[in-house]
């Protein structure tokens, strides 16, 4: 996108998935002879600065996560706290080990201007729980089967991570078949 910037216009959204819908709140953890991250997955995060460390001994149920998530992206900031908390959550998972649930979802999310009160309310609502369960259903349904999924100008684009010059002749082609408004392209991922 920063490849793109002053030719298109970018929005940004987070939209829950859950690889693992039935996963038990408290996760399940990781058993003995998992191997952790693996070489491909290790270089293809260093390319662009994450360093993924398996270190969570849990495979987490992310639920209270992506409750927290769609909270952040109703900030009427243009998306900029949902993708900040998208990456805070990211690097306390992946980078630092933190199992995204409950105190630790409260703590990460001080970090964008997040109130305790607000974070307790939002990821223990069994309603906001709900939503998440069924809108991630709703992507399943639809044929999304991993994350990263990417969506430009509104239509399914690709899965998984891309070299730049993918996204950028994706954004060019989705500029010439389906503007958005005046050829600005949007993204929205998982």
């Amino acid at each position: 996108m920063r490849m793109c910037k002053e030719k298109y216009s970018f929005h940004v959204s987070w939209q829950p998935y859950l690889l693992r819908p039935n996963m038990p709140p408290d996760g399940i953890e990781k058993p003995p002879q998992y191997k952790g991250v693996s070489d491909h997955l290790k270089a293809a995060g260093q390319s662009v600065g994450i360093d993924f460390t398996g270190k969570c001994p849990r495979f987490p149920n992310t639920i209270q996560a992506h409750c927290l998530l769609e909270h952040a992206g109703k900030v009427p900031d243009g998306g900029k706290t949902q993708d900040r908390l998208a990456e805070v959550l990211f690097r306390a998972y992946f980078t630092d080990g933190m199992y995204p649930s409950g105190y630790n979802l409260v703590e990460l999310a001080k970090e964008v201007g997040m109130t305790q009160e607000e974070v307790e309310l939002v990821i223990t609502s069994q309603e906001n729980q709900t939503a998440v369960f069924n809108k991630a259903g709703q992507y399943m349904k639809d044929g999304v089967t991993g994350v990263p999924f990417f969506y430009i100008n509104g239509r399914p684009a690709f899965s998984g991570a891309q070299d730049p010059g993918n996204f950028v002749y994706c954004f060019q082609k989705a500029a010439e078949k389906f503007p958005a408004g005046k050829g600005g392209t949007s993204q929205s991922s998982m």
